[in-house]
C-alpha cells in the first residue's frame, strides 16, 4: 500500500494519525513513518490496512468524486475569469 492510499485510508476515517495507529494496531511512530516513505507496511498491519480499506471503500470513491468536481470546477471558474465572464 502506496503512502498515498494510506493517507487517503486515514482521511476517509477521519482519524488523527494517533487513532489511525491504534485502529491498525501500529504505534504512531510506525504511521509516520509509513507517510514519509521511511518504511513499509509489516504482512500483518498490511492485511489490517486492507482489510480496512475495503470497509471504508464508498467513502474513499465518494471522497474520490467530490475532489474530480471540485477540480472540474475550478478550471471552469479559471476558464470564465480569463474570458472575462
Amino acid at each position: 500500500m502506496t503512502r498515498d492510499e494510506i493517507e487517503e485510508l486515514r482521511s476517509a476515517m477521519r482519524l488523527t494519525k494517533e487513532q489511525f495507529a491504534s485502529e491498525v494496531g501500529v504505534v504512531v511512530r510506525t504511521v509516520y513513518r509509513w507517510l514519509s516513505e521511511q518504511k513499509q507496511p509489516s504482512p500483518l498491519a498490511l492485511l489490517r490496512l486492507r482489510q480496512l480499506r475495503m470497509e471504508y471503500q464508498e467513502v474513499i470513491n465518494a471522497q474520490r468524486k467530490l475532489e474530480t468536481r471540485r477540480k472540474r470546477l475550478s478550471f471552469r471558474l479559471v476558464d470564465n475569469e480569463e474570458e472575462g465572464g
